[in-house]
């Protein structure tokens, strides 16, 4: 009778870790909210001092949670460009694809990375794939090559269409 007892105990252990893991993600998600409300907020202030412009709060709510979404939208896609290229760690040139549609995001993003000193894999000089390609070319026997007049044959030769009867001549048995 003790066996149950103990795999009930530790379903329950199990439990509650899911439970405080659930409510700490909860708790640092409610915070970032809030500090993402605020910093939009503070901006909003900047902006109607230096501008004629008044912000709602309205909008300035709305315009914190469209950060926030958009913040997770980004991360939830640059995790899975760092998943998608085998590694477990996130690189910079993740978070640039991720927001590559964003001039301005990539812009600054570009900024700070100079400043840090940052450079992406893909930025080193070396030899890219047109050039691996290219020297693979070069490498063919010459006898493999084939002259221009030779390959436009082939290509008419594929795209010539044989005679096909006329309409009348058709069989209605589809």
């Amino acid at each position: 009778m003790d066996e149950p007892e103990n795999t009930l105990l530790a379903d329950d252990s199990s439990d509650d870790l899911e439970n405080v893991k659930t409510a700490v993600r909860d708790e640092e998600e409610v915070k970032l909210k809030e500090t993402i409300h605020f910093i939009v907020s503070k901006k909003c202030e900047q902006e109607s001092k230096t501008s004629d412009r008044k912000f709602s709060r309205e909008f300035t709510y709305c315009l914190a949670d469209l950060v926030y979404k958009y913040a997770e939208r980004v991360a939830r896609d640059v995790e899975a460009f760092s998943r998608h290229a085998g590694r477990k760690s996130v690189r910079p040139d993740d978070v640039l694809l991720a927001v590559r549609n964003n001039d301005d995001a990539v812009d600054a993003l570009a900024a700070v990375m100079a400043s840090k000193g940052i450079t992406l894999p893909g930025t080193k000089k070396g030899k890219g794939r047109k050039r691996q390609r290219k020297e693979k070319l070069e490498k063919l026997p010459v006898e493999d090559v084939k002259t221009i007049e030779e390959l436009d044959t082939m290509d008419r030769a594929v795209v010539e269409i044989p005679d096909t009867p006329s309409d009348d001549s058709r069989s209605d048995n589809y």
